[in-house]
């Protein structure tokens, strides 16, 4: 496969490239509609490897200017599919992995990879999935799709995500193989109880405890100063609340009268510490630390979905909280890379 040169549509702060990057692959050209996440992916690599850029606005002069691309990897924006959207037929970004197919059409590389929620397999009856299969044969593909929980490999949050293969058929030579999970499971108190305590003042730019974890030694990525690790402002009235919900347990769990009367229209909970997370969304306001009365730093969500502590977030917090929530996990994007590699290896 010569030098695994990459695509990455929809690449958003980049945490599907960045586990790509760690098999050797090289990603020549990532693009992304929002300028933030761009920033953070640039800002990563030291040049400007990724561009703002409307994928609809992609045309053959773009594609000519790549050179020869073996892969396509993305995640077309997942929100319209998702079980907790309102899955519209018509939302404009259930049409964007056509414009995922249309460049595949032009470009032809050896293999593609798409990842998005499951909620995708059974959208309006089944009719995305099929049609995705569809478009795949019919530009030559033989396509395989596999739901995973990021909590099976090592990823210390419970996240289900379905992955979608294709390989070119004229270098097909038996059923892609999806790396099967069952690690043991990572709590988020393995993942985070190292990090300095921002309720109790502690510096936040460094190290103050060493490594607990096996899984905390890794994240640090040898890393000796601390970023994105900032105590998020809350209402004396918010962090009272926050005291009264148990670890592990809901706003539900506490009577009205203690809520002070406050209707929430999201299920606010807390984090359990024996357990991996929940799943990491794009707004984490109402999903609190297990100890401490505030939502979770931008350096703790990013552990959550296994960024190492050396990619550092840019813009706006409430910006990176997104950025962290719409990524795909670097550890498993580095485990399908790994299983991409070794199957063209052969």
């Amino acid at each position: 496969m010569g030098s695994y040169r990459l695509l990455d549509l929809f690449c958003g702060a980049g945490g599907l490239s960045l586990g790509f990057e760690r098999v050797g692959f090289k990603v020549v050209k990532a693009i992304d509609i929002d300028q933030h996440a761009v920033n953070t992916y640039n800002c990563n690599r030291g040049e400007n490897v990724a561009e703002v850029l409307d994928v609809s606005k992609i045309d053959s002069k773009f594609i000519e200017q790549l050179g020869e691309i073996d892969g396509i990897i993305g995640g077309p924006p997942c929100q319209g599919f998702s079980t907790a959207g309102q899955r519209i037929i018509d939302d404009d970004r259930n049409k964007l992995y056509r414009e995922y197919f249309r460049i595949l059409e032009q470009i032809k590389p050896k293999f593609f990879l798409i990842e998005n929620v499951t909620g995708i397999l059974n959208f309006s009856k089944g009719l995305v999935k099929d049609d995705i299969i569809k478009r795949a044969n019919n530009l030559g593909y033989s396509i395989s799709h596999e739901t995973v929980d990021t909590s099976e490999y090592g990823i210390p949050q419970v996240r289900k995500r379905v992955l979608f293969v294709g390989i070119k058929k004229e270098l097909y030579h038996g059923d892609f193989i999806f790396p099967k999970g069952g690690k043991a499971p990572i709590s988020i108190e393995d993942a985070i109880g190292d990090l300095p305590s921002l309720d109790k003042g502690e510096d936040n730019t460094t190290y103050i405890h060493p490594p607990r974890t096996a899984y905390q030694k890794y994240i640090r990525d040898g890393m000796i100063e601390l970023h994105n690790h900032i105590l998020s402002k809350h209402s004396e009235d918010t962090k009272r609340t926050i005291s009264l919900v148990p670890e592990g347990g809901s706003i539900k769990d506490i009577s009205e009268e203690l809520r002070g009367g406050r209707n929430y229209n999201a299920l606010l909970r807390k984090m359990d510490r024996k357990r991996p997370s929940l799943c990491i969304d794009t707004g984490h306001r109402t999903y609190f630390h297990y100890e401490e009365k505030r939502i979770p730093s931008t350096r703790e969500v990013a552990r959550l979905q296994s960024f190492p502590d050396s990619f550092i977030f840019t813009g706006p917090r409430n910006d990176q909280q997104k950025q962290v929530g719409n990524a795909v996990p670097p550890i498993l994007a580095q485990i399908m890379a790994e299983a991409i590699k070794k199957y063209f290896s052969k």
